[in-house]
C-alpha cells in the first residue's frame, strides 16, 4: 500500500520514551510503497533512537516501536614521527578516550605483526620497533572506546625506515693462546671482541711478522650468526709462533668494521714468553744479517 514516510530520532542522552527531539519527512511528499530518509549533521560516535512511521492520513500513522543506532566514530589523523633504521613511533588524538592499536607489516606483505595497549586515553604513542632497515612498512592505527566502539585512522600509513649507514662499533678485542693437552705442535687460541650492534664474525690470520698492510692469506669466520659477543676459535697455530690477527665485523645492512693487524707469539711448552720474544728477534736480526 502507498503511503508517506517519516523518521522520528532524538540523541540518546535526550531521549524520552514517547516523546522523539526531531522527526523528518520524506521531500517529494509522495505516496509510496518503498521509502528512503537520509538523516544529516548527525554527531559521529553517538547512539540515536528513531522510529519509523508510515500513514495516509496523518491522523493514524503506522510507525515501529524504538529502534537504536550509533553514528561512525570521527576518523583519527596518525603519523609516524623519529623514523630509525630499525623503529618508528606512530602518534595519534582522539576525540575520545579509547585504547591504542597499531598493525603493521612490510609493504605488500600478507602477514604482518600488531601492537596494542589497552589503557585508555586521548593521546597515543607506539613505539613499533625490531624492523628491518629501508623498507616500506604499512600502518593501520585504530582502537576502541568504552563502548566497544571501533575508531580508526582516515587512511594507511606507508612508513619506511631509514637505511643503516653505521658499521659496527668494536671494542674488548682480546686473544688467549694455550697449549692444547697432550699436543706439542698445536696451540687453542680463542679471539674474541664485542660489538655495539648484532654483526659477524671474521679473524684473518697469517704465521709471520710481514707488512702490516699485506692481505693475511687464512680466514675463520661466522657470517650466520649476527651477535654483539664474538668468540673464534683457533686450533692450527703453531707454538713459540709470531701470528698476525686483523678482526673485522659486517652488521645486518653490510657495514663493514675492521681492527688494525695485530701481532701476537704462540706460547711454547719448554719457554717462557720472555725466550719466545729473544728468539724472534734472534731469528730475524739472523736473517737480516745473512740474507738468502
Amino acid at each position: 500500500m502507498k503511503s508517506f514516510g517519516s523518521v522520528a530520532y532524538s540523541e540518546d542522552a535526550s531521549f524520552a520514551t514517547s516523546t522523539y527531539a526531531s522527526e523528518i519527512s520524506e521531500s517529494d511528499s509522495i505516496k509510496k510503497a518503498d521509502h528512503t530518509i537520509k538523516l544529516t549533521n548527525l554527531k559521529p560516535n553517538t547512539k540515536y533512537h528513531y522510529s519509523v512511521k508510515s500513514y495516509v492520513f496523518q491522523q493514524a500513522p503506522a510507525k515501529t516501536g524504538d529502534l537504536a543506532f550509533i553514528t561512525k566514530a570521527s576518523k583519527v589523523q596518525a603519523q609516524a614521527l623519529d623514523r630509525k633504521n630499525d623503529s618508528f613511533r606512530v602518534v595519534w588524538n582522539t576525540d575520545e578516550e579509547t585504547s591504542s592499536i597499531v598493525e603493521y607489516k612490510k609493504q605488500g606483505s600478507a602477514a604482518g605483526d600488531k601492537k596494542s595497549d589497552t589503557t585508555m586515553t586521548l593521546y597515543h604513542d607506539m613505539l613499533i620497533d625490531n624492523l628491518l632497515p629501508g623498507t616500506a612498512y604499512e600502518v593501520k592505527v585504530y582502537g576502541y572506546n568504552k563502548d566497544g566502539n571501533f575508531i580508526e585512522a582516515k587512511e594507511i600509513l606507508l612508513v619506511t625506515t631509514t637505511r643503516d649507514t653505521t658499521p659496527p662499533v668494536i671494542a674488548s678485542f682480546k686473544v688467549d693462546s694455550a697449549l692444547v693437552p697432550g699436543r706439542k705442535d698445536r696451540t687453542q687460541t680463542v679471539v674474541s671482541w664485542k660489538t655495539d650492534e648484532p654483526s659477524t664474525s671474521i679473524v684473518k690470520y697469517e704465521e709471520g711478522s710481514g707488512s702490516p698492510e699485506a692481505t693475511l692469506a687464512n680466514k675463520q669466520e661466522d657470517t650466520t650468526t649476527l651477535t654483539t659477543n664474538h668468540t673464534i676459535i683457533l686450533t692450527t697455530l703453531k707454538p713459540g709462533t709470531i701470528y698476525r690477527f686483523q678482526i673485522g665485523s659486517s652488521d645486518q645492512a653490510g657495514n663493514a668494521s675492521t681492527l688494525p693487524v695485530r701481532t701476537i707469539i704462540t706460547p711454547r711448552q719448554t719457554e717462557s714468553v720472555v725466550d719466545v720474544i729473544f728468539k724472534n728477534f734472534e731469528d730475524t736480526f739472523r736473517f737480516v744479517n745473512n740474507p738468502r
